[in-house]
């Protein structure tokens, strides 16, 4: 049976009662506690009343009670197992946040801790028997291949870090036996972190940024259990250089301050212990190890008030105690007869756990349960029930631990009874071949059902998918009857105002056109008067000073008319080029004001059509009246 035991946080006692009560936790005896929901508890909203929970333990220590009492009552046995009988040990904490598990583990220096108290115990169980670093590491390092480092070297330049012990006179009481005086005792440390579901060598120096490599679970050279691959071991020589590594570790640990605890662990510690004993005249070694694991504790959100990194903590210790938990459970179903798988691989705490051959049977375990009675009912109630699971774990020791604790009068009755038990096994086994039957046909039977369901709800998805495509087809369908019809509208718009464009355009090109049209009917007008008014003029040849007048004039006249068409001609070409609104402004105001008339020689910008080569009059036809004009100069 695992052991459990119980510490109760330090809390007032309540005066009003006369029994040992602190907060929701009542100490009944050295045994026994009961839990009673206060009214701000979630059990207490549920059942509407107050409801209490029993709980058993090997040993319940109250809040009155000191660093040494939980060291004699839980070490101190595991290290005699471990001195005398070479026997592997585990003891693990497990609360809640801010339930004191770091300070039973370590304490401060005027309360030292469980590991303190075990390291100096062990030291003082083996001085003067010491073996010296390149004796055992000339044995040791036949069976295990890792990275070792020398205390006194590795702690050169760290300051020392004092503790109160005890006196020796208090180990005397505590280990009356003595160890045999032919072997030689050697200590070595190594501290794994679990951090974020991950394994660390706290002795790594981190990098710049504060990272380490992540380690992994390998099987042993020297046993088949599987231990931490590359980790480094440092060999102590004595307990201040111990204590020192110790110390040096905790300032190495991931921990913060959350709002449940003040300094709140945030990975999962293991301090590993390792105790060789050897023989250097034979050749002979062999070893044992003691591990003191101290879980982060269990918290919830709400309480803790996390957010990003330090959630992602919290969520990944709950995940691991969870898996923890169910580790449990599933070993004391097991051991009721009930075969359950055990999913101790879904975490690196269980793994390492059970790998090393703790929680599989073969090493004694002790767990210490830590409560807070001013903190959450809900979250210490949930650690008891793991606890109750449990104490009802019952593990199958090795052999050597079995011979070393049985008497002689125990093996003579233990022979006597293996043909009843033998019996026993056999009906037993009998009654397992016709439950399996059974239950290998209800599994076919729920085979069956199981095939028929998924073909149900396979049926049912693809008729949902189809009303969904079709649905999304359609849709798309009608987006893009929508988009063309509002593509062909658009287009119209757009055509209808280019032909109102050009209609526009056509009606003042008509305009301008008849007015052209007129100046030149008013440009003919005036060369047929110009025509009839110079033939008396040539006639009378007495007169030549007149003669050259009106050749001068005609000249003149015919000069400007041929400038009037050309700019004519040229507003023309421009108006085919860049029709402007201007222009067919001024013709529309000009032609509501009556179409005045404008005279030829003056230049105005008025818009004017030239005459086409067809319509123009030929010059020779203007000027056929006077002999002595030259067409060619003018």
């Amino acid at each position: 049976m695992i052991q459990t035991f119980l510490r109760v946080k330090k809390a007032p006692l309540q005066p009003e009662d006369a029994s040992q009560t602190y907060g929701f936790v009542t100490i009944l005896n050295d045994d026994d506690v009961v839990l009673e929901s206060p009214e701000d508890s979630h059990a207490f909203r549920v059942s509407k009343a107050k409801t209490s929970e029993k709980t058993s333990f090997s040993k319940v220590f109250s809040p009155t009670c000191s660093q040494w009492d939980v060291f004699v009552s839980i070490c101190a046995p595991l290290l005699s197992q471990s001195l005398f009988h070479m026997n592997d040990a585990l003891l693990f904490t497990l609360g809640v946040s801010g339930a004191g598990k770091t300070y039973t583990l370590f304490g401060p220096q005027d309360h030292p801790g469980v590991v303190y108290l075990a390291l100096d115990a062990l030291f003082y169980n083996i001085r003067g028997r010491e073996a010296s670093f390149p004796v055992v590491e000339s044995i040791r390092s036949k069976l295990d291949k890792c990275k070792v480092l020398e205390g006194s070297k590795y702690l050169k330049h760290e300051p020392s870090h004092p503790i109160q012990l005890p006196s020796p006179d208090a180990y005397a009481s505590l280990f009356p036996q003595k160890l045999d005086p032919s072997f030689q005792y050697a200590i070595y440390l190594c501290f794994p972190e679990i951090y974020n579901d991950r394994i660390f060598d706290l002795l790594e120096k981190a990098s710049f940024f504060g990272h380490r490599h992540a380690l992994s679970l390998k099987k042993s050279s020297s046993s088949d259990k599987k231990s931490v691959a590359g980790i480094q071991k440092v060999y102590v020589a004595n307990p201040h250089e111990a204590f020192q590594l110790v110390h040096k570790v905790l300032q190495l640990r991931k921990s913060t301050s959350t709002k449940a605890n003040s300094v709140s662990s945030r990975s999962h510690l293991v301090v590993s212990i390792e105790l060789f004993r050897l023989q250097p005249a034979k050749n002979h070694i062999e070893s044992c190890q003691l591990d003191l694991v101290d879980l982060a504790g269990s918290e919830r959100t709400r309480s803790a008030e996390t957010s990003g990194l330090l959630l992602r903590e919290g969520a990944s210790i709950n995940k691991s105690l969870l898996t923890l938990g169910q580790c449990l459970e599933a070993l004391r179903r097991k051991h009721d007869g009930r075969q359950h798988i055990i999913p101790f691989r879904q975490s690196k705490l269980t793994e390492l756990l059970f790998h090393s051959g703790h929680l599989s049977g073969t090493a004694r375990t002790c767990m210490l349960v830590n409560i807070d009675p001013l903190g959450s009912f809900d979250e210490n109630a949930q650690v008891m029930r793991y606890s109750a699971n449990a104490r009802e774990i019952i593990p199958t020791q090795s052999s050597s631990y079995t011979d070393n604790f049985m008497s002689p009068s125990l093996n003579r009755t233990a022979t006597q009874s293996k043909s009843t038990h033998s019996e026993a096994i056999q009906v037993q086994n009998e009654q397992l071949q016709r439950e399996n039957e059974s239950l290998r046909q209800l599994l076919a039977d729920a085979d069956a059902e199981m095939v028929n369901l998924e073909y149900e709800i396979r049926e049912q998805m693809t008729r949902e998918m189809e009303e969904r495509v079709s649905q999304v087809e359609q849709t798309f369908l009608n987006r893009m009857l929508e988009e063309t019809a509002q593509g062909i509208e658009y287009t119209d718009q757009k055509i209808e105002k280019m032909g109102e464009w050009v209609r526009r355009l056509q009606q003042g090109n008509k305009e301008k056109d008849e007015c052209v049209a007129h100046l030149e009917h008013i440009i003919e007008q005036l060369q047929e008067e110009n025509s009839i008014e110079e033939k008396p003029a040539l006639q009378d040849t007495s007169n030549v000073h007149y003669i050259d007048n009106n050749r001068r004039s005609s000249r003149k006249l015919h000069y400007e008319d041929k400038q009037a068409i050309e700019e004519a001609h040229s507003l023309h070409t421009k108006r085919k080029l860049w029709p402007e609104p201007t222009l067919l402004q001024s013709s529309e105001t000009e032609e509501e004001e009556g179409k005045t008339e404008i005279s030829p020689k003056k230049k105005s910008p008025s818009p004017l059509k030239p005459l086409s080569p067809s319509r123009r009059p030929p010059l020779t036809k203007m000027y056929s009246q006077t002999g002595d004009v030259d067409i060619n100069q003018l």
